[in-house]
């Protein structure tokens, strides 16, 4: 049976790590397209010229010219900062493992964790999914406590600027519950392990299609009982 070590182990290193790496340049945002109105220019010809015997008399009205153009509007370029896109990618990469976890044995959560998660990180993601699926239990999100993770120090780009993958330190805050699923409908269900922990790592992501993924890394430390980082 699936054991809280084995959960913490597993989910830990598959969050927290189970690898080294490298390094990756800034994320940013694209910027909306630029959007210009300009309205059509309206021209009134002149008037013709009458013309009586014998006295001719020649009035020529002006002609007059419109021309209305609305100014060039520009949005301003949203750029995050590397720490910024690695940190929104984690998180969504937790909230994709709460996901995962309501249904272990689905192609959907084998999806979200592929989309997340990498390498090592990855392989010891889907034998944890494997895992609630044999001993029949699902995740279910704290109501009161919320899974997180934060950096606790600038990423690091080994190979420079251009580079697909960086170094980290990370806070994660795990309060993920492990659950029985109720018995009939409308039941309640049982939970098998809902403690709180708080773990920090040394650990790799990887730039893969836009996504920061989780590779891998190693613990640090871990606090039980504790969510603060």
């Amino acid at each position: 049976m699936l054991q809280r070590p084995g959960w913490t182990c597993v989910a830990l290193l598959a969050i927290a790590a189970c690898s080294g790496g490298d390094e990756a340049a800034p994320t940013t945002l694209p910027p909306p397209p630029e959007t210009t109105v300009t309205l059509p220019t309206e021209t009134t010809d002149p008037l013709p010229v009458e013309s009586s015997s014998p006295t001719t008399t020649s009035t020529t009205t002006a002609s007059t010219t419109t021309s209305t153009t609305t100014s060039t509007t520009t949005v301003p370029v949203v750029e995050l900062s590397l720490a910024e896109a690695i940190q929104r990618d984690l998180n969504a990469g937790e909230a994709a493992l709460l996901e995962a976890g309501l249904d272990p044995g689905s192609q959907h959560a084998r999806d979200l964790a592929d989309r997340y998660f990498t390498g090592p990180a990855l392989a010891g993601l889907i034998v944890f999914l494997d895992e609630l699926l044999v001993d029949g239990f699902v995740t279910q999100a704290n109501p009161d406590i919320k899974n997180s993770i934060v950096l606790t120090r600038p990423p690091e780009l080994p190979n420079g600027q251009n580079s697909t993958s960086a170094a980290i330190e990370m806070c994660r805050i795990d309060a993920a519950m492990i659950v029985e699923p109720p018995a009939v409908p409308g039941g309640q269900p049982i939970v098998f392990n809902d403690a709180v922990a708080t773990i920090t790592s040394a650990s790799t992501v990887v730039l893969i299609d836009g996504v920061w993924k989780l590779e891998g890394g190693r613990l640090l430390d871990e606090e039980l009982g504790v969510a603060k980082c």
